[in-house]
């Protein structure tokens, strides 16, 4: 079998699964317990956050475990929300349901429209802020397109207005929060350099256990809770602790860090190969081509349904996604490439590639290969 899914999930690392595995059977203490076993186990999970914020550039204090993406933008957006239930929120019209659900639920919020390219524009966001506005929330890296957003240039923005709204005596803060769980592994994410308020990670992406991940919350961000009990994780994400996925995510993370730079420039040359070989087959790339990690290949092809095609790849031995694998399970259109201007036959006949630490040369070429038999036997051009 050939995956090239892997924006949808990776198998656990072996390191990952050698980390954690102590934590199931050996070490398996409650780490509120008094007793030195447990006291054990609370220092093994606070040197979790310290070697996940050394990724992130953050402190030990400001990492909050979580199980999965989902909930860490839940619990940010909720966070912020309930505290300023008459404030507004704005996203961007391509974040992941993850986000857009949460943000339709808590108050009012608005979405920023993107270009063909799928890429925001900073003035479009400072269009849409108003003196009510208390949240943004913008994905580093678009979980469908793989385009990377400009949220340096929103971090200025929104420091920006800070400083406006102090001088004119608005006290309504503005926080920054973005979703990176298809940055890491593939770009610097140093939260200090990004200038966000809160930062999201999934585990399940970087080759970690699935419902694991963190939410990054700057010193100084009051986030309301959604849950309540012992109070564990500071009281934002109260539970016992999962201590094994809790280092596996710390583990996976370094690993993705350290693996970034050499992985990439390996990724970079199977995605111009997949690009040439879309657009020889009549395919047409969707979204901004430079401006896009190494790994994803967004495609249409005109005339081809995609979920055939992909039942077709699948038949071969090859398991692709026509959009991201949440969207896939909504009967809805593709709010992705309908953001875009992109017409039916063009959201119908999608098809997203993603590679990753096991895709080989041949795996590129034998694709290659069935796709140019394929897609002319499908309707394509």
């Amino acid at each position: 079998m050939i995956y090239l899914d892997y924006a949808a999930a990776t198998p656990v690392d072996e390191r990952v699964m050698a980390a954690m595995q102590p934590y199931w059977t050996e070490d398996f203490y409650n780490p509120s317990a008094l007793y030195t076993a447990a006291r054990q186990v609370k220092s093994v999970l606070h040197l979790a956050r310290k070697r996940s914020g050394a990724v992130l550039g953050a402190k030990p204090g400001e990492i909050y475990f979580t199980a999965g993406a989902t909930e860490a933008n839940n619990i940010a957006i909720a966070g912020i929300m309930q505290r300023f239930p008459e404030k507004t929120m704005r996203i961007s019209v391509i974040e992941h349901d993850s986000v857009r659900q949460p943000a339709r639920a808590y108050g009012e919020h608005q979405e920023i429209g993107v270009g063909a390219d799928g890429l925001l524009r900073p003035e479009d966001v400072e269009a849409a802020i108003d003196e009510d506005t208390v949240l943004i929330s913008v994905e580093y890296v678009n979980s469908e397109l793989g385009v990377i957003q400009p949220l340096r240039d929103v971090a200025r923005l929104v420091s920006d207005i800070r400083t406006r709204r102090q001088n004119s005596g608005n006290n309504t803060p503005l926080y920054l929060h973005t979703d990176v769980s298809q940055a890491a592994g593939r770009l610097p994410l140093d939260v200090s350099e990004l200038g966000v308020d809160m930062a999201t990670i999934n585990g399940g992406k970087i080759y970690g256990p699935k419902q694991s991940g963190l939410l990054y919350v700057r010193r100084g961000v009051e986030l309301q809770p959604i849950l309540y009990g012992g109070g564990q994780e500071g009281g934002i994400r109260t539970g016992t602790e999962n201590v094994a996925f809790a280092v596996g995510t710390a583990r996976a993370l370094e690993i993705a860090d350290e693996s970034r730079s050499d992985e990439q420039k390996r990724l970079r040359a199977f995605q111009k190969r997949m690009f040439n070989c879309a657009r020889q087959l009549g395919g047409v790339v969707n979204g901004d081509v430079r401006r896009r990690i190494s790994d994803n290949v967004h495609v249409s092809f005109p005339g081809v349904d995609g979920e055939t095609l992909v039942h077709h790849l699948d038949v071969r031995g090859i398991c692709v996604a026509t959009g991201s694998a949440c969207q896939a399970n909504n009967d809805t259109p593709d709010h992705v490439l309908l953001a875009l201007g992109r017409e039916d036959a063009y959201i119908t006949g999608s098809l997203r590639l993603t590679f990753g630490r096991d895709t080989t040369a041949d795996d590129i070429g034998y694709t290659e290969d069935v796709l140019g038999e394929r897609i002319p036997q499908l309707g394509g051009n």
